[in-house]
């Protein structure tokens, strides 16, 4: 059963650190996950529009948070589905539905893994730059 939400340009659909609870797939909108590092800068991993979907690899993989923040760029509907529902519809993962999910999400997974490493690179330079600003305030 697929629940369906209106969302407001720049509303949270769940934020970094929440319970993985939902797999959502956007019906109208445009929505990005986002992650924030330690220095507080934002990096755009991934935009979705009407027919993609996410929230999907926290579940399969059991996590017990989200490990990025979604947002909508635009005003948007989202439909979702419980974890429950979601678990059960991949069965054993050999269902149509499972083997769309598992496409999508390894597409998907090599995206993020580069944006990921730029991101730790990007993360690791502004910390050393604070640490030198640091000792020559010193």
């Amino acid at each position: 059963k697929m629940e369906t939400k209106s969302y407001s340009t720049g509303e949270t659909v769940f934020k970094k650190g929440e319970n993985p609870e939902k797999f959502f797939i956007v019906n109208s909108g445009i929505v990005a996950a986002e992650y924030t590092c330690d220095t507080g800068d934002v990096m755009k991993l991934a935009h979705f529009e009407p027919g993609d979907h996410f929230g999907e690899q926290s579940l399969l993989e059991n996590r017990p948070e989200y490990v990025s923040t979604v947002r909508c760029v635009t005003d948007a509907e989202i439909l979702s589905m419980s974890k429950e529902e979601f678990i059960a519809l991949i069965g054993n993962g050999e269902t149509p539905f499972a083997k769309a999910v598992y496409a999508v999400t390894r597409q998907r997974q090599h995206r993020w893994v580069r944006n990921l490493l730029s991101l730790a690179k990007t993360d690791k330079r502004m910390r050393q730059l604070k640490r030198r600003s640091k000792s020559r305030a010193s």
